[in-house]
């Protein structure tokens, strides 16, 4: 029996279809009316996947193939990209909009070799981790990144030679897990059964937009001072106002690292504050700190600080060094994670800089 809630959701669903997609629907439809929930069953899945022998009319993708095979028990194995996928979204490496391709991953992961050396193994029902979770699914964000980004294909990862020297390559990086992190013991962290609606197509709300710039409209302007140069100001208004997504995405980037360095410093320079190291994550780190002490930050900002301490290619000073300094690049959703939750740090430190009196 369908909630009265989802039904709702449903209808309000249908309602915004004509608005978003210019689109004119009929008064009436034909639709067709069974008793059976198998039989329902029966046609959805004659209609939709395709291995009926070529009867298929509306194709499915994978992820969409597999819930329904799940939700009538015809599902045999867990998928590994679907699983990953859940995962990554859960803890925040991925955007809720970004899958893993199915195909490569599958590919690049077909035997117990290259899932071993991934931190993993996969069972029939099940996905179970050889190393720490955070080691395996930092590797795993990687390679879903590289594949999401086009850097790894299908062909790139056909037979195992090629496949060796691709995880060859992440490991002389650091980024697969090392011994260190392996477990005693394999460890399950989620099963097929709690997975199988993680993933579902997302619509936007209405009037919900991506913003194009970095920085949102809800950071205050700068106000020129001692410590907020013109050249300074002007980045901002830049990153805020002018530098826009995706054509200036490497820009972005490296005129964020900039804009952090600069207000870090400032801040500790306007608060007298004398740190030990002059790395920019703990510059950042030990002015949190005393932004902390003086008016407790959320929880949430202390994490992301802390997180942004390590050398994860997913979100940390280090990526936004080698952004800078090497061939490395970074996707514009990544920005937006980086600036979202450095959000409360930013705000604050702009906060207390501009309330100093210009010159």
């Amino acid at each position: 029996m369908i909630s009265d809630d989802i039904k709702n959701s449903i209808a309000d669903i249908i309602r915004q279809i004509p608005n978003e997609e210019n689109l004119e629907l009929e008064d009436y439809i034909t639709c067709r009316v069974e008793n059976s929930i198998t039989n329902i069953n029966d046609i959805i899945e004659l209609r939709h996947t395709p291995s009926n022998s070529g009867v298929t009319r509306l194709r499915w993708d994978t992820y969409e193939k597999d819930n329904f095979l799940e939700r009538i028990g015809k599902s045999t194995s867990i998928n590994m990209a679907k699983y990953f996928t859940s995962i990554l979204i859960k803890h925040g490496f991925l955007d809720k909009n970004e899958r893993i391709p199915n195909s490569i991953f599958k590919r690049l992961f077909s035997n117990y070799n290259f899932r071993k050396r991934a931190g993993f193994e996969k069972y029939k029902n099940e996905i179970k981790y050889l190393h720490e979770p955070d080691a395996v699914n930092s590797a795993i964000t990687r390679i879903a990144k590289d594949m999401i980004a086009g850097k790894i294909t299908l062909n790139q990862v056909w037979n195992n030679k090629e496949k060796n020297t691709y995880l060859d390559n992440l490991e002389r990086d650091g980024i697969l897990p090392s011994s260190s992190s392996r477990l005693d013991e394999p460890k399950t962290m989620l099963i097929k059964e709690n997975i199988k609606r993680d993933i579902k197509i997302s619509r936007p709300k209405p009037n919900e937009a991506v913003r194009k710039y970095l920085i949102p409209s809800n950071i205050p302007t700068l106000q020129k001072n001692e410590y907020f140069s013109d050249k300074f100001c002007l980045l901002f208004h830049e990153l805020q106002n002018t530098l826009e997504f995706p054509k200036h995405d490497i820009s972005i980037a490296i005129a964020f690292r900039t804009f952090l360095e600069i207000l870090t410093n400032s801040y500790c320079e306007k608060n007298n504050l004398e740190p030990h190291s002059r790395e920019l994550a703990q510059l950042i780190k030990y002015a949190h700190d005393n932004m902390h002490e003086q008016e407790n930050m959320s929880e949430d900002s202390v994490v992301y600080i802390k997180k942004i301490q390590k050398h994860s290619d997913y979100f940390s000073i280090n990526t936004l060094h080698k952004v800078v300094h090497t061939n490395m690049q970074i996707s514009q959703n990544d920005l937006r994670t980086y600036m979202n939750n450095l959000e409360a740090y930013i705000y604050r430190a702009i906060q207390d800089i501009n309330s100093t009196p210009e010159n």
